[in-house]
């Protein structure tokens, strides 16, 4: 059941088209592991461990896989990206009304 679902989801990777957009370097299918991620995020592989539990929240989009976890790369850059923009958009920066 759980591979029908993969399988449908996620395209072959002979079948991705390449990108053209920002993440043409990296291909779409391409993943980390909480150890892969920590240096990104910065935070420790135990604590991106215990966040998907508890802090789900405070992490990149996430696929479970059985027992393990797993990040798409562009996932993680989008993410990124996101804060990013949050934390430079107008009106962010704790006004009065907060």
């Amino acid at each position: 059941m759980v591979i029908e679902v993969l399988e449908t989801a996620m395209p072959h990777r002979d079948s991705v088209a390449p990108s053209t957009d920002a993440f043409s370097g990296i291909d779409p299918l391409d993943t980390l592991d909480a150890a892969g991620l920590s240096p990104i995020i910065k935070r420790k592989a135990s604590t991106i461990k215990a966040d998907v539990s508890r802090r789900p929240h405070t992490l990149p989009p996430f696929i479970r896989l059985g027992s393990r976890t797993l990040w798409l790369k562009t996932e993680v850059a989008n993410w990124l990206r996101k804060k990013q923009q949050e934390a430079v958009a107008p009106g962010k920066a704790g006004g009065a009304g907060e």
